[in-house]
């Protein structure tokens, strides 16, 4: 915020540029006052010199000027220090209205509604299998394969598939059936109906509760998808927990917690709220939107990244995740095959960096990720983090060495984990990856009741 010095009526001007919401703005008060030297005089040329001042009644100087004329330099009078005296004090009345409203934008100080980080234990993942052409059904089989041992699957099915009309519960459990391993302990179902499968997107951004139990923030999402967009009032009816609706515009696939008050999201986030007020300027209006957001989901800090290039979500899980609170891990493309998009991923690993958390710089680590084909990208920080796992989308057309050193990476960050890496070739063309399907039920979150074990299932679809 530029500050503005009053010099005895005259004002100076500060011209600098502020980082707001992750990237440098200009600030510009009034213009600068311009000086006037008599006519044949070149700015610098003359030397300088000492010209005394001489007493004049009533306790003023007198001047001479280089172009040879007098001046008067009197005392200020009452009045005009009167005069003075008011324009400081509403200096300060609006200094303190200004500090009123930056106030509505510092980090909360309440730790609850508190949202969890990906990397703590969870109680489920969420998966939808809603609007799924069967030649998905691998990437399925995938999940529930690499999860078993590790972690518990939710997944709701509609009455019926998009495609042909038919009862969607036996297909999908004559598909998994074709797995060697029948066990499925570990999966449970529940018939929900739902537009599309990015669960990510719109599904129940679930908080922990001051008394330790969940509450759902309930973004609003799509007009054209009202049942994904009803999706999480819906939740919070089938587990009995708190709902809370948000009138704005979020998804979840572009908010990334760290558990702990901080969190990053990309400038879409502004496009997607974009508002007009009368009198404001753009920026102004994205601080607004800003410190809504932050209010209503209890953030304290709120870090708003570039999106890349060309990327059509322009989503924050396209190119970064948190590992741990302080941890955080950043996409990095060859600048040879991509130079536009390197500059923007440098310069949000760069503005990262220079994040504080307990007076220690927030760690940046980066990952290679392939050259984009087009508009499709092999996202490496699109991942599923839960107990002890780390699932890394992988497409049959990454280059061998990319995947090795994106397997490489987590097992050197994670050592403690397993990595293990899911073939997300059937909807690499969809825009979205393995995040973008799951939903994370934290420890804390509650499960609505009547979920099917795979035994119940099988029965209720005639199988």
């Amino acid at each position: 915020m530029g500050r503005v010095l009053f010099f005895l009526g005259m004002a100076s001007v500060i011209n600098f540029s502020l980082p707001i919401f992750g990237q440098a703005i200009p600030y510009q008060s009034s213009p600068r006052q311009q000086r006037v030297f008599p006519p044949n005089q070149a700015w610098g040329v003359q030397p300088r010199q000492t010209i005394p001042k001489t007493p004049v009644p009533h306790g003023g100087t007198t001047r001479v000027l280089p172009d040879g004329r007098v001046v008067t330099i009197t005392p200020f009078t009452a009045e005009q220090k009167r005069q003075i005296r008011q324009r400081e004090a509403q200096r300060k009345r609006i200094k303190k209205i200004r500090e009123r409203e930056i106030a509505q934008q510092e980090p909360n100080t309440i730790l609850y509604p508190r949202l969890a980080g990906e990397f703590e234990k969870q109680k489920a993942i969420l998966l939808s299998v809603s609007d799924w052409q069967p030649y998905h059904y691998p990437v399925l089989s995938q999940l529930v394969e690499k999860t078993r041992g590790h972690a518990n699957l939710l997944i709701l099915f509609n009455d019926r598939n998009q495609y042909d009309g038919k009862p969607q519960l036996p297909g999908l459990i004559k598909q998994l059936a074709k797995q060697t391993n029948n066990d499925f302990s570990h999966v449970r179902f529940l018939k929900f109906n739902l537009n599309t499968v990015w669960l990510r997107d719109f599904g129940p951004l679930v908080a922990e509760t001051e008394s330790g139990g969940s509450m759902a923030m309930n973004f609003f999402y799509d007009t054209v998808r009202p049942l994904d967009d009803d999706f999480p009032e819906a939740w919070s009816k089938l587990t009995n927990t708190t709902h809370n609706h948000v009138p704005w515009t979020l998804q979840g696939g572009n908010l990334s917690a760290n558990g702990y008050g901080l969190a990053i999201t990309t400038t879409r986030l502004f496009e997607d709220n974009r508002l007009y007020r009368p009198g404001k300027t753009f920026q102004e209006d994205e601080q607004y939107v800003r410190r809504r957001v932050m209010k209503y989901c209890n953030i304290k800090e709120l870090l708003v990244l570039k999106p890349l290039e060309n990327e059509a979500t322009r989503h924050v899980d396209m190119f970064a995740t948190f590992l741990a609170p302080n941890l955080v891990l950043v996409a990095q493309v060859d600048p040879r095959y991509d130079p536009q998009n390197a500059r923007i991923l440098d310069w949000n690993a760069q503005y990262l960096s220079q994040v504080k958390l307990d007076h220690r710089p927030l760690r940046v680590e980066r990952i290679w990720i392939p050259p984009r084909q087009g508009e499709h990208w092999t996202p490496y920080t699109n991942i599923i983090l839960t107990d002890k796992l780390v699932l890394l989308p992988t497409y049959q057309s990454d280059p061998p060495k990319y995947v090795k050193a994106a397997v490489q990476t987590y097992r050197k960050l994670l050592p403690k984990h397993q990595v293990k890496t899911i073939d997300m070739t059937s909807m690499k063309k969809l825009g979205g990856s393995l995040h973008c399907l799951s939903c994370s039920l934290p420890a804390f979150a509650d499960l609505p009741q009547g979920l099917l074990t795979f035994e119940e299932a099988s029965k209720d679809s005639g199988m």
